[in-house]
């Protein structure tokens, strides 16, 4: 009876030493930054038991929790049972210069205390970008490959990370921000991978956004001595009110398998929230018609025709090209004109994106009808728009225009009568209600038509009769 007594604990020996093993790590990252900048202090906890409990970390002065993420990824293994990774993402605020020593973070399972290791963080002092007297944005120090980087992500053994970043983190109202994510994928996971990751772009209210286009084709980088596939996604994001916000983190799920008989292991990696300032348009040397549009555009206007008659209708079109939020920009002012006419216009744009910037072209469309013969003058037209490039205000112009009106061949405009509603009038007959009105061909009103209408029902009875003499005759 023994035998099968030592074979239940031999089997149940992994399970219980699974349920006693706990591995509990932090970092930091970025763990060099400056003032102002925002690093993501990352715990992670794996345990076969039940859920921990994290204390809340004792920071240093000069840091501070601004924001929090958690979130858990389960996996099972022969032998060991059900394993639960869960990970807390603190997002902390940096509000000093110095070298900075995280104490070891208490995490309790089952009762009982594990620590983390001590963390550092050195910080500089800040940006001189950071800086913005009188609405001026200094040339920032260029950071590596000209972006400002944020929090990364990372799964096990850096097997797959997620990096995002935002450049300029320093923009005015309706100047663009871009937002960039990289995937990274090992060589060695990435066979390993149980379907394809899903990836979910970070949104935000209050911004207007665009999908940029990433890589088509697999690029591949070396990170840390191993090489990396790498899957990139973009949006453009357009600030509608000044302020400072937080661009919430982008998200990447994905399953990897462990071995021939382990079913996936799940994993959501969440990158930091992005930090940006939006100044709002600086007021000097504003002009007074300025409608908000922001962006560096040009201004072109067209007649069809350039030539009718009173009464008649004519389209000026504008267009609108250049690079910012082009479904933003403002209409033209149309000055009053005598002897005009003129309708709302209509409005449609072509969204052009390329891998870094958002513009196109907008076309404004009005229906301009003259009441009177003779020349007609339509100026040149503006459109203020702000430069954040150069920090300033510019107008795009477009070329004077002449109208060339005739007299009216057509039906005049409301309250002005003339021959033409004459002509008009004589066109209109009323309708006929009997059969064989002036609109009928002379066939149709013949004799012989009604009689060309019964010959099928003739030929249906004689072949009926047919049919039916057939069927009577003796044998």
């Amino acid at each position: 009876m023994w035998k099968p007594t030592l074979a239940l604990i031999l089997l149940a020996l992994p399970c219980a030493l699974a349920a006693q093993r706990v591995r509990v790590d932090a970092r930091v990252s970025p763990a060099a930054a400056r003032v102002g900048d925002v690093v993501v202090l990352d715990i992670t906890v794996s345990t076969a038991g039940p859920a921990p409990e994290f204390s809340q970390p004792l920071l240093p002065p000069g840091l501070r929790i601004t924001g929090s993420n958690d979130f858990s990824a389960y996996s099972f293994r022969m032998p060991g049972g059900r394993e639960r990774t869960t990970r807390r993402e603190l997002a902390l605020a940096v509000e000093g210069p110095g070298h900075f020593v995280i104490p070891p973070i208490a995490v309790r399972v089952s009762g009982e205390v594990y620590r983390t290791r001590p963390l550092r963080i050195d910080i500089s002092g800040p940006r001189s970008g950071r800086a913005l007297p009188s609405y001026a944005i200094p040339a920032a120090p260029p950071a590596p490959g000209g972006v400002v980087a944020s929090g990364d992500a990372s799964g096990p053994d850096d097997e797959v990370m997620l990096q995002a970043w935002a450049t300029p983190d320093t923009v005015y109202v309706g100047e663009q921000i871009t937002v960039r994510a990289d995937a990274l994928f090992s060589l060695d996971v990435r066979p390993r991978l149980a379907g394809a990751p899903q990836f979910e772009a970070p949104s935000a209210p209050g911004f207007w956004v665009y999908e940029l286009p990433g890589h088509d084709a697999s690029v591949y980088r070396p990170v840390r001595g191993q090489m990396y596939e790498v899957q990139t996604f973009r949006r453009a994001f357009f600030p509608l009110a000044s302020g400072r916000f937080f661009l919430p983190a982008a998200r990447l799920s994905y399953a990897v398998r462990r071995g021939f008989l382990a079913s996936p292991e799940t994993y959501d990696l969440r990158s930091d929230s992005i930090p940006v300032v939006v100044l709002p348009l600086p007021p000097g040397n504003r002009p007074a018609d300025y409608a908000g549009a922001v962006g560096r555009f040009t201004a072109s206007a067209r007649l069809e025709p350039d030539t009718v008659g009173a009464g008649e209708g004519a389209t000026l079109t504008v267009e609108v090209r250049g690079d910012g939020n082009i479904k933003a920009v403002p209409p033209p002012k149309l000055p009053a004109l005598q002897g005009l006419q003129v309708f709302p216009p209509a409005e449609d744009a072509d969204v052009r994106a390329d891998a870094a910037a958002i513009g196109g072209v907008k076309r404004f469309t009005w229906v301009l009808v003259p009441s009177r013969p003779g020349p007609i003058a339509i100026p040149a037209l503006e459109l203020p728009f702000f430069d954040p490039a150069v920090q300033r205000y510019d107008v795009a112009r477009t070329v004077a225009l002449g109208l060339r009106v005739g007299p009216g061949t057509g039906l005049p405009l409301a309250g002005t009568p003339g021959p033409a509603a004459a002509v008009a009038g004589a066109a209109l007959r009323p309708l006929r209600e009997r059969l064989g009105g002036a609109g009928a061909a002379p066939w149709v009103r013949s004799p012989v038509f009604p009689a060309l209408l019964s010959l099928p029902l003739v030929g249906l009875a004689a072949l009926g009769l047919e049919t039916r003499r057939r069927r009577v005759r003796p044998v």
